[in-house]
């Protein structure tokens, strides 16, 4: 029957005589260019050429030094840190060397050594925490760029243009709302009608003269031109459409049946338009509202 304290001794055996080695390993591979310093493990692999590869390490001022890709990891000299270098390089054969190894000689680092366990060689290096965080925020930035870029153009669209006032009369006088939207058309007057068989992208020159033309390029001599589509006989921009809030869309709704409501647009260079405001009388909607509606109860606010 083995005694209690025979495997923590044979266990410290081993440690001391694994110190002793590696002391031997250190100490007497001393480097002869660098002027009696203390000799360090110099492997023959290129530093930093993958995961698990040896990297060089330098004695300095406040210890040992790797150098891999401005990265460093400084630690007293036969520390863990160097300890974990050694265990590292081995059995990272020397380039140009034996791969199937031999043994070790007393100059540290001379010699083939064994495969780092857990560590495969063909794996690409991790990126350092810096580079990912630069990743993590440039995939930050990028939607919150795009989201401003188009709010900053669509505020852009809404100050550059020619102010043009269209009238506006409903599809059918029973049913002008849908949901919260004011549904209309415009009109254009006899330039708005599409000659009988035509379909497809079309554009109304607005100045000097008001006339419908086929295709995508204004004539010559038309000042502003508004782009859209032919459509069952009728021209159509896809802004037929305006918000209104509920407790309003009674009341405009009516005043689209009198005929008395007109769309603002801001018709750019390029033949698009952005809506601006209703107007109702010549008066933009909600100071009209203000002006001729009384005001809501207080609980309907």
């Amino acid at each position: 029957m083995a005694r209690p304290g025979a495997d923590r001794r044979a266990g410290g055996a081993r440690g001391i005589r694994g110190r002793a080695r590696l002391r031997r390993g250190v100490e007497g591979g001393r480097d002869r260019h660098q002027g009696g310093r203390g000799g360090l493990p110099r492997p023959q692999v290129r530093a930093g050429a993958r995961l698990g590869g040896c990297l060089r390490l330098v004695r300095g001022r406040g210890g040992l030094r790797r150098q891999a890709r401005g990265l460093r990891l400084r630690a007293r000299a036969r520390g863990p840190a160097f300890r974990r270098h050694l265990r590292g390089c081995d059995g990272q054969p020397r380039a140009g060397g034996d791969p199937d190894g031999g043994e070790r000689s007393g100059r540290a680092g001379a010699g083939p050594v064994r495969a780092a366990p857990g560590r495969p060689a063909g794996r690409r290096r991790r990126p350092d925490v810096t580079a990912r965080r630069w990743l993590a925020a440039a995939a930050l930035a990028l939607p919150v760029g795009v989201l401003a870029v188009k709010a900053a153009w669509h505020e852009r669209a809404r100050r550059v243009g020619t102010l043009v006032d269209v009238p506006v009369r409903g599809y059918d006088p029973r049913d002008l709302l849908a949901g919260q939207y004011l549904a209309f058309r415009l009109d254009f007057g006899p330039a708005g009608q599409c000659p009988e068989g035509v379909r497809g992208e079309a554009l109304i020159c607005l100045r000097p003269t008001r006339k419908l033309v086929r295709g995508e390029r204004p004539p010559p001599g038309c000042e502003l031109h508004l782009r859209g589509r032919c459509r069952y006989g009728v021209f159509q921009t896809g802004l037929e459409r305006h918000f209104v809030p509920e407790r309003r869309a009674a009341l405009l709704e009516g005043l689209v049946r009198e005929r008395r409501v007109a769309l603002r647009l801001r018709v750019h260079p390029d033949g698009s338009a952005s809506p601006v405001t209703l107007l109702v009388d010549g008066v933009p909607w909600k100071e009209y509202v203000r002006r001729n509606d009384p005001p809501a109860p207080a609980g309907r606010r």
